[in-house]
């Protein structure tokens, strides 16, 4: 059922005094006033700021077209254009949404066209994980203490705050400040090893590819990329 089909059909049975048309066009300005300036979620702002002062690449995949995002992100501008690349819904290379992995390699190819041991992918759900995964691109999961532990199955970690993320484990320069919410991870041990086999799979397959094309210089420094997904920003699709 598309929006104005949605329209027409509470107009008529809740029998308001308005055309469905004019009630489109109120609902679209109320949303667009309650989902403004959204608050971010503990831990977002210093991890951006980290990425970008180390000069990495910074991409945001959205379910959202791009009228919706623009709504969702009014009155934090400044702080949105940390991702050079944003692809949303409605952009014109893209395909198949999630849990199809288009998406991640669409941003992939924007910011460079780095290789899935130069990016990590964050999300907060379960389609995302899979479409990152599908990429062959290590995932970290922000999930809730209460959701299911087979939803986060093919993530590299998994964790409730953002806070518990540390770079190095990816290779990435560490933070310079101490986090201030530093909690035990009871699942890093296990999620340490399924990132050891993620790798080592990307690796392998990277090697495959390169056997039968012509071999290549590699970069001096490999640009190292993170892509994003809207729900551990708390903006919600």
């Amino acid at each position: 059922m598309t929006i104005s089909e949605m329209s027409q059909l509470i107009c008529r049975k809740c029998d308001m005094p308005i055309s469905w048309e004019t009630f489109r066009l109120e609902l679209n300005e109320r949303t667009s006033e309650m989902i403004a300036n959204p608050p971010l979620m503990d831990g977002v702002e210093r991890l951006v700021t980290h990425l970008r002062s180390c000069c990495m690449g910074l991409g945001l995949v959205t379910s959202c077209t791009e009228a919706n995002y623009c709504a969702k992100i009014r009155g934090r501008e400044e702080f949105f254009e940390n991702f050079s690349s944003v692809i949303c819904a409605d952009d014109p290379e893209l395909r198949a949404f999630k849990p199809e992995p288009d998406v991640f390699l669409i941003a992939m190819s924007r910011l460079g066209d780095a290789g899935p041991d130069c990016t990590l992918v964050f999300d907060g759900t379960a389609k995302g994980v899979q479409a990152a995964s599908d990429a062959r691109l290590p995932v970290i999961m922000l999930a809730e203490k209460d959701l299911p532990c087979c939803w986060s199955e093919l993530a590299a970690l998994r964790f409730e705050y953002l806070d518990d993320f540390e770079p190095e484990m990816f290779h990435m320069p560490p933070f310079t400040d101490p986090s201030p919410l530093r909690r035990p991870s009871r699942r890093r041990t296990r999620y340490s090893r399924r990132l050891t086999v993620i790798r080592r799979r990307a690796a392998e397959a990277a090697a495959a590819e390169e056997e039968e094309e012509e071999e290549e210089p590699p970069p001096e420094e490999p640009p190292l990329i993170a892509i994003a997904d809207p729900s551990i920003l708390n903006l919600r699709e």
